[in-house]
């Protein structure tokens, strides 16, 4: 019998090369809860589940799409029926019409620790195997269900972060993308084969295709490839949160800042200089977007060998951030960190600085409009007073980091680039510009169609149509067990 949680660790390193036979795995997480899912997937995955199953309809009857109530067993003995293990609910999927292509049963039964496993031991007894990470999935896509692109979509929807990038990932899966590179593919397919045609007749000096026209879809071509390209950033705001680092002198105030903002006491406040020793980050969703607030330690010179260590790490922080808040204490003075938030400004020009003017409480002059101060000195950084001890323009800070956040994912609408999808796009580019360029310079058909061929492979393995196993075992690579 299985004990503890092994049946599910065991099957992190199951081999994933054999896919003519019958897998299982629990497809829901693992743990206390009502309910349970146990996928199962193959050839003999209608009779694997009937040899366990007692109902008045054997699942190799039943119809594709339909659920079956019954009692699910322990394999017989010689002679009498095994122990029932739960009463559960079976939902049967025929081939092709099913999740991976093949015939799926899903086996909804109670939630625990012990149920789920009991049943995946019997299943193992009657002949299927534990699946490999992702390999439910992986499967679809060797059966045509989903292409690369939209397998990626799968697993940013399971680690989804936020409800902006699980939208995203949503449209992705649909198949926006993959149709504008079938497209886009076709195409290049089409008119490569003219080209390539018109190699057989050489000595005719015949064209099948004009010149003219070829530059428009090459042209074309480039733009998509240029156009996606330029979500990348986008993506990796929306699959891993916008980033803000607050910086400044010690005793500015900046925990107490970064404390409010999170809405919990995350980080130790102190009036002793120095408090913070390490960076401190904490995630939240504001807006459907995901964002990572990082408290560093305060900037000073120091002997402090851990002190010291500690700002250096908040300095690495700082320039893997999006957006830098530089905390200032307007009762020391106002124009203290003036030249640190135009140093890290000028310095990180693709970086958002904010200067905060903190510990404006009661008793200190405010504007006109009673104390929001927002302008840019000298156009390198953006001033808000506030006040971390009485909350004063807290919701002004937030509202800042929200905007900053949303402005740098908004390029993302159906697509949530990776870096295996950015390395080739730019490698189609390269192709289809040296194609142009060979088109220009009036070469040869044969010279113009190496180069779109080359690019047409490129993009065939961003969907998948031409991949090899290590590129697929890459993709499959961060998937769980069940999916």
């Amino acid at each position: 019998m299985v004990q503890g949680w092994v049946w599910w660790t065991d099957c992190d390193n199951e081999a994933m090369i054999p896919t003519n036979d019958t897998i299982c795995a629990l497809a829901t997480a693992p743990g206390v809860a009502g309910l349970a899912v146990i996928r199962v997937s193959g050839p003999e995955a209608f009779a694997v589940v009937d040899s366990l199953f007692k109902s008045s309809t054997k699942i190799s009857d039943a119809a594709s799409h339909s659920i079956i109530y019954g009692k699910l067993r322990e394999a017989p003995s010689n002679s009498a029926d095994g122990d029932t293990l739960d009463t559960v609910t079976c939902s049967v999927f025929r081939s092709p019409n099913s999740y991976t292509g093949e015939d799926v049963v899903e086996i909804g039964c109670h939630g625990g620790m012990v149920i789920p496993g009991l049943i995946l031991e019997q299943l193992y007894a009657a002949g299927a195997r534990c699946a490999g990470p992702g390999e439910f999935t992986r499967r679809a896509f060797l059966h045509g269900k989903l292409d690369l692109t939209q397998v990626e979509s799968v697993a940013e929807l399971i680690h989804a972060s936020s409800e902006a990038s699980a939208r995203v990932a949503g449209r992705q899966l649909f198949g926006a993308f993959k149709k504008n590179v079938a497209e886009t593919r076709s195409r290049l397919i089409d008119v490569c084969g003219l080209l390539e045609l018109e190699l057989d007749f050489a000595q005719e000096d015949v064209e099948f295709v004009s010149r003219e026209k070829l530059h428009t879809l090459l042209h074309s071509a480039l733009e998509f490839c240029r156009h996606t390209q330029t979500g990348f950033s986008s993506s990796v705001v929306l699959r891993n949160g916008y980033t803000v680092s607050f910086v400044g002198r010690p005793n500015v105030g900046k925990s107490l800042l970064y404390n409010n903002l999170l809405g919990f006491q995350r980080s130790l406040v102190h009036n002793s200089a120095g408090t913070t020793r390490d960076y401190i980050q904490e995630g939240v969703v504001w807006k459907g977007l995901r964002i990572q607030l990082c408290d560093t330690a305060g900037l000073r010179s120091s002997d402090d060998v851990i002190e010291v260590e500690g700002m250096e790490r908040g300095s690495m922080m700082v320039s893997n951030s999006h957006m830098v808040l530089v905390v200032n204490d307007v009762t020391v003075d106002p124009r203290g960190s003036d030249l640190l938030a135009q140093e890290l400004a000028i310095q990180n020009p693709d970086k958002r600085v904010v200067l905060i003017q903190n510990k404006w409480d009661d008793g200190l002059p405010v504007d006109e409009d009673g104390g929001e101060v927002i302008h840019t000195p000298e156009g390198v950084f953006t001033t808000v007073a506030v006040s971390a001890k009485t909350g004063f323009n807290i919701n002004t800070v937030r509202d800042l980091i929200i905007g900053a956040a949303e402005a740098s994912s908004d390029l993302t609408a159906d697509i949530l680039l990776n870096e295996r999808h950015m390395v080739l796009l730019k490698q189609t580019e390269g192709c289809l510009c040296a194609a142009m360029d060979a088109l220009t310079r009036g070469e040869y058909a044969e010279a113009i169609a190496f180069e779109i061929r080359n690019g047409i492979d490129a993009l065939g393995a961003l969907s998948g149509e031409k991949v090899n196993e290590e590129i697929i075992n890459s993709v499959f690579a961060n998937f769980c067990i069940g999916k």
